[in-house]
Order: C-alpha cells, then structure tokens, then sequence
C-alpha cells in the first residue's frame, strides 16, 4: 500500500469482510498525514576556477535548504539527484544521495550539503543537480541547481593560413576557438591580390569537437602585400569550418552568340558592374578581344563580332571579366555555327520568340535592313510595361535577345518593337 502525502490530513482506508458474496462486516482505518507547507531552495553553486589550464577542484560542495511553515511537525529527508549531464559535462554525488534528517519543527530551516564531483566538457557550460525533499517515501519539493563550468584546458588555434591561388574560389579552414584573445586570419594571393578582401562566413563543423561561432569585423581587414589579414573573434567557444569567397563583383544578365556570313556576332549584358578593368573574349584559348568595362551599377550592353570565319564550323567563345588588379573571373560560354551564305535583311521584322511557350527564359530575334535605333519592350495583358529587352542602336542585320522572365507570374506577355516609323508586336505565352 502506498499514500501520497502532498495534501496532507486524513487518508481513509476500508476494510471489508464478505461471505458468499455478502458483506458481513467492515472497518474503516484513518492515517493522518502532515501537511507540508515549507519549501525547498538551493544555495548557488560555488566557483570553479580554471589555473593554467586546469580546475582548481574536482569537487564542490552544493546546499539546498529546507524550511518547516507547518503547524505541526513533518517527517522525512531530502535526497539529492545528479541528472545525467548538461553541456558542460557530467557529475554524480559523492558518497550517500539520501540524507535523513527526522522530525523538523514548525518555522525551522535545515541546510543539507551534498558533495559531488564532475567530469567537464572542454568548452564548459552547466552541469545540473536536482534535490528532492522526500516524505513518507514520496518527494514533494524540488529544486535545481546548476554548476557553472568555465572553459578550460582549451587551447585556440594559433592561426589560419590559406592560400586562394587567385582562382576566386571559397577556401576553407578549421579552426578552435576556447577564449576571448583573437585568431589571426592571413588569406594569400598569387600572383595578384585583389583590391576587395574576401567575404568570411562559416561552414559548419570540423576537428571532432563541439560547433562554435565566431565572427571577423569587418575592420580588422588589412591588405599587405600579396595577403588579406583580418581577426576571428570567439562568440561561442568550440570548432568551427571557417570559409572565404571572392568573386569579381559582375552580375551577367546574358551572353549570346548569333551566326553571321562568315561571321559570329557577341553580345553580352550586365545587371551591375564594380571595379572591373576589361571584358575578355577568348576561343580554344586564344585572346580575342578586351572590351572596356563601363562600372555602371545598373549594368550595360556589349557586343563584338569576329569576321573571316570558315563556313558551317562550330565556334565555342568563353567570356571572362578582369579586375583592376588583374583577377579573372570566367562567366559564361557560348556557340554558333557560321553561316554559308549572307543572310538577306530586306525589312524590319521581329521573328517569333523561341521556345513558345517558356519557363523563366526564351529567344527574341528581330531585324533591321539598315543601321537603326531600336526599342524592345515587354508589357503584360493590362498594358503595364514588366521589362525594357533592348534600347540602343544596331547594325543592319539580325540581332538576337534573351528574355528572363524568371520574377513574373505564368501568363500572356506582348513584346512591342519600335524603330523610327516601323513598331510591331509578338505574343509571348509564360507557363511555371
């Protein structure tokens, strides 16, 4: 049999004797049991110091204190409980968790110590103990207690070296961080750094410890000679994949290759530029063309056009951008096979858009007879203009466009040309 003391006062317990089915007599028994009306409260944990790498104990002493507010007097012990760990390690008591302490008078207050021992984690944190006030076999109160474990025997790295190899691609590195003094940083270059310093970010886990944060101010980075150097400081102890990017700041819109007599037409747009010397062309290696670049922050328009080309050859062009400092950074390639034969503009003409319908992208082609300013425009089915393709002046001949679609709802879409006396307009059919 069992009671459950919380409540306090008479518990009834009935006894009944029967024959055949039938009740002959019966006894009814009350326990009185006390009511607990005190509490139950844990003193702060002491301080665990770390020394030259090492804690300065391996045991502490916890306290929890009980108080009587009852009229009469109550019974039991207080048992304390380690739970099995938190994140800054374990722990367990020493010697006897259940410590009995009688009868306790109205208004009276007991501390019990408890000592217990831990095992930390290298990265420190809370290790918590729970106490329990048991009476009658049952706890009634309880309360937590939480030892506070500094990091220690932690040791940061000294350092992080990389080397970028000026190929603009993200290099990584692991590194602990167990203090408050700052890593350094030393990202190299070769043969030329560039003017920006990498953008740092972290990656995830490495070194088989637990994951921590910790960030690069923008204003530790220096440049120094063919180096970016910059500070990690630690926000939370532990290890952590520290990663850098650098990328030539071009956003390219597109680049089209159109087939010519004899002749492969380029052309290229930009969404934004910054810091950019020139635009390469290249083919099978070979340097080409170096067009200056604009630094326009809304982008601009390109175009160049290699001549003398062997008739029904395949011609595979690479373009690519160089900063200031000399960084290069391929963006995109393109094809075309050159015509064998000229092809004949004798009037303006905007040519069905392929592929019709389209996902995010297709094809627009017009024509020109003669050198012209031209104006492509895409409005929706209310006559809101969605996007200016094209305005500027061309060459006689046919020219061609990419339309990216990709921030518009499916739908029907009008394409408007308009050259001097001459506009006209191609449905274009939109399906996500």
């Amino acid at each position: 049999m069992t009671i459950d003391p919380v409540g306090g006062g008479c518990i009834t317990f009935r006894a009944i004797a029967r024959l055949t089915n039938q009740s002959v007599d019966q006894e009814d028994i009350c326990i009185e049991v006390p009511h607990i009306n005190g509490t139950f409260s844990a003193r702060p944990a002491p301080a665990i110091n770390c020394e030259n790498d090492a804690f300065d104990q391996d045991t502490v002493t916890l306290t929890f204190v009980i108080h009587n507010g009852d009229e009469c007097g109550s019974a039991g012990g207080p048992k304390c409980a380690c739970k099995p760990g938190g994140e800054g390690g374990s722990g367990s008591v020493v010697g006897a968790s259940l410590i009995q302490i009688g009868d306790l008078a109205p208004g009276d207050s007991l501390e019990v110590a408890f000592l217990v021992t831990f095992d930390p984690a290298p990265f420190g944190g809370a290790i918590p103990f729970t106490g329990q006030l048991v009476v009658n076999g049952g706890a009634i109160r309880g309360a937590m207690v939480n030892l506070a474990i500094p990091v220690c025997g932690c040791q940061s790295s000294s350092g992080l070296a990389l080397n970028a190899h000026n190929t603009y691609a993200d290099v990584c590195g692991c590194v602990m961080m167990c203090d408050t003094i700052p890593i350094p940083i030393e990202i190299s270059f070769h043969p030329i750094v560039p003017t920006r310093h990498p953008v740092a970010y972290l990656a995830g886990l490495c070194g088989g410890c637990p994951g921590g944060q910790g960030t690069i101010p923008e204003t530790t980075w220096v440049r120094t000679g063919l180096s970016w150097h910059a500070q990690l400081y630690m926000v939370t102890a532990g290890c952590a994949q520290v990663c850098f990017d650098y990328s030539l700041a071009v956003e390219l819109d597109n680049f089209t290759a159109t087939p010519g007599y004899e002749r492969i037409e380029l052309a290229w747009t930009t969404l934004s530029e910054a810091e950019v010397a020139y635009f390469e062309v290249t083919r099978e290696g070979l340097v080409l063309a170096r067009l200056p670049a604009q630094n326009t922050p809304n982008g601009a328009r390109y175009a160049w056009t290699e001549h003398g080309l062997t008739a029904g050859r395949v011609y595979s062009y690479q373009l690519s951008a160089v900063d200031l400092t000399g960084g290069r950074e391929d963006l995109a390639t393109a094809s075309a096979i050159a015509l064998s034969q000229p092809v004949v503009i004798s009037d303006y003409a905007l040519l069905p858009n392929f592929p019709n319908p389209f996902n995010s992208q297709t094809t627009i082609q017009f024509d020109v007879p003669v050198a012209a300013d031209v104006a492509l425009t895409v409005y929706d089915v209310t006559g809101r203009r969605v996007a200016d393709l094209f305005h500027g002046a061309v060459e006689a001949g046919r020219h061609t466009l990419r339309f990216d679609a990709d921030g518009l709802p499916s739908g029907v879409y009008l394409c408007h040309m308009q050259t001097g006396d001459f506009s006209t307009r191609r449905k274009l059919l939109l399906l996500k």
